[in-house]
Order: C-alpha cells, then structure tokens, then sequence
C-alpha cells in the first residue's frame, strides 16, 4: 500500500496567507490518514480505525475553518468523501469498542462478528481506493476550482492567517458556549452533537496554536483533554448499549460510569468555559 511521496509542513507561520495554510493542512491531514492506513488493513490494533478517523475528522475541521475562502459547490466533493471513509471506519470502529468494553464490563465479545467487520470495512476500503485519497486531494487543490469568488473572499485568501484562525476558533468556541453551561441537562444526541464540537476547537486550536505560542494555552487544552476523555466514556457505553444488551449486574456498572462521567465532564466544562481563550 502506498502513500503520499512528500509529506507537507506539520505547522502554520504567521508569515502564511490563509490559502497557503488551508492547503498546508488539508494536505497534512490527507497525507497523515494514508500514512495511518497500513495500520487498519494490515493488523487487528484497534488504534488502526482511531487515528484513521482522527485524521479524516482534522480535515474536516480544516473545511470548517476556513470555509469562508471556500467555493461551497466545489468542496463537495473531498467533504462528502472524508465523510464517507469517516462512517465507513467508524463501523470497524464501534465493533471494536463494543468488544472492548464487553470484556471489560465480564461479558463474552463477539470476537467473529468483530471479524467479520474488520473484513468488509478492508474491502470496501480497498474498492474505494482510500489510499488515493491524498493524491486525490492534492490534484484538486492544485485546480484552485475551490476559491471563492468576489472581494471579500479573495481578501481573506490573500490575507494572515492568524485573522482567519482567530475568527476560526472564535466560531468553534461559540458553537460549543451554545449548548450552555448545563451538559448533564443534555439530551445524549445533544451532549454528543457538543463532543463533536468540541474536536473542531481542539484540532483547530492544535492547527494554528503555533501562531500565538501563549503559555496560556496549557491549561486550556489540559482540561479540554480531560473533559473530551469523560465524553468519550459516555460514547463508549452508549455505543456498547446500541449493539449488545447487557445483564443487569453490567447495567448497573455501566450506569454508575455513567453518572461519574458525566458529574466530571460538566464540573471540567464549567471549568473550561470560565477560562480566558489564549487566542483574544
């Protein structure tokens, strides 16, 4: 299985034009998902169908943030593929969790069904050709069919990249303050809507941290860490509930890791959302 020839910077200057760093990253983040993609196809670690996934939801949050320089027709194409690959994987992804956890919790795994899945996710990944997916990516980017036209967009092109990272990240933190202070008063479907909110601001805030370098940051990204941790707990089990049916005895361990989730992942949100931004 091959993978991209050249691999892109890893970090943003300030000296870089928004353009310059949308094409950085979106090649830096297809570049790390075929990179990533002999680990899936070629063993049973489980850390294979995580970073995979982490990569295509990087890039996705690449779209996000500077969607205002973005021709919405022509990036169709490259979201609604990374989006498919995503779900594709997170099939794999949710079987493996569910084994995990079914262990974990003393009951049998499925380890054929397990199996089974590894299998179909591989050959559809293969008919897909996933491990184009950077030259794919690469070749249009070098089109330039994604510049949205008229003034305003081509300033913002052509202008720093730490004023569109700033208004970025200021979006993302609005998206994620939206849902209020509460997170246990959440619906499940609401509270993981504010988890994938969460991973925007943090891989964006991982992306253009390098043009502040604040010492400030620590503790920010130290609690957003620990609270993505409690969430991803919630996630864990709610996925393990959707695809087996736990005894009671196990239910009642699940249902206390739940509540002790959930009482740290709404202590940490407080904590996070009363801390100064590190990018104003």
């Amino acid at each position: 299985m091959k993978t991209a020839t050249t691999k892109p910077a890893a970090f943003l200057s300030r000296q870089m034009t928004a353009e310059a760093a949308f094409v950085c990253l979106l090649e830096l983040c297809a570049h790390q998902f075929v990179a990533e993609l002999p680990h899936l196809m070629l063993t049973d670690d489980a850390e294979g169908s995580h970073r995979t996934r982490v990569a295509l939801r990087r890039l996705r949050s690449v779209l996000d943030g500077f969607r205002p320089i973005l021709k919405r027709a022509a990036i169709d194409g490259v979201q609604a593929e990374a989006k498919g690959l995503f779900r594709l994987i997170g099939l794999l992804r949710d079987a493996e969790i569910t084994f995990a956890l079914a262990k974990t919790a003393g009951s049998d795994g499925d380890a054929n069904k397990l199996e089974a899945m590894r299998g179909t996710v591989r050959a559809a990944l293969t008919a897909l050709d996933a491990p184009g997916f950077a030259k794919r990516t690469h070749k249009w980017l070098t089109g330039k069919t994604w510049h949205r036209a008229g003034h305003s967009a081509r300033d913002l092109r052509k202008g720093p990249v730490k004023a569109r990272a700033a208004v970025a990240l200021d979006v993302a933190w609005h998206h994620c303050t939206a849902y209020g202070s509460d997170l246990a008063a959440l619906a499940p479907e609401t509270r993981h809507g504010f988890r994938k909110d969460l991973k925007t601001l943090r891989y964006l805030g991982d992306f253009f941290m390098p043009l502040w370098q604040r010492r400030s940051t620590k503790a920010f990204v130290s609690t957003m860490k620990a609270l993505q941790e409690e969430l991803g707990i919630l996630t864990d089990i709610a996925v393990l509930r959707t695809w087996t049916s736990p005894d009671k005895d196990v239910e009642r361990q699940l249902d206390l890791k739940v509540a002790a989730a959930l009482t740290k992942a709404d202590r940490l949100w407080r904590e996070l959302a009363s801390q100064r931004v590190w990018w104003r």
